[in-house]
């Protein structure tokens, strides 16, 4: 894989980042060129765990071709992780700006992951764009159909509870 050095060596948190973010900063932002070699390399052991399975037939299955088809799945979910892992800054920078009294930004957080895993897993690295900017757009329009979604559930939520309230008070009076 492309060089990763020189960009891990230069990230370091701001001081007044909460810790768990701050543990996002260990995986470095990718290169255009390590992006590419890694969706390559994740799509090539797909591609051969696939190919694997379809030469099993019922008679033909062995320990070895199931050892080998299990290692080619196990390294492709190694970098498919990577790839999250060092776009979850996104996610959250995304979030930062949708917060309100309604959305928190945990949850916002949590909304945004789901798009990014599935934006990794059909990512077409061949098209010429970078993960980033197709992972972006894919968050984007999630949080943005959710935090509308958020305020109609909480603004039922309040509705409902000062119904309650208001019939508790109203049983209160009269039973005065």
């Amino acid at each position: 894989m492309p060089c990763q050095k020189e960009v891990a060596s230069r990230l370091k948190a701001p001081e007044s980042t909460p810790t768990f973010i701050a543990a996002l900063y260990d995986y470095p932002l990718l290169t255009r060129d390590q992006e590419h070699h890694l969706f390559r390399k994740m799509n090539y052991l797909n591609f051969r765990a696939d190919h694997l399975r379809k030469q099993m037939d019922r008679g033909n299955i062995t320990v070895a071709r199931l050892n080998q088809t299990d290692r080619f799945l196990e390294e492709a979910l190694q970098i498919r992780n990577v790839l999250i892992q060092s776009n979850l800054r996104l996610v959250v920078s995304i979030a930062k700006k949708l917060v309100d009294d309604v959305n928190s930004f945990d949850d916002l957080v949590s909304d945004g992951v789901v798009p990014l895993v599935r934006s990794v897993e059909i990512f077409d690295f061949d098209r010429g764009t970078r993960f980033s900017t197709y992972a972006t757009w894919a968050v984007r329009n999630a949080l943005f159909r959710s935090t509308p979604r958020n305020r109609k559930i909480q603004g039922r939520f309040r509705t409902g509870l000062e119904t309650v309230f208001d019939s508790a008070a109203e049983y209160r009076s009269s039973v005065q």
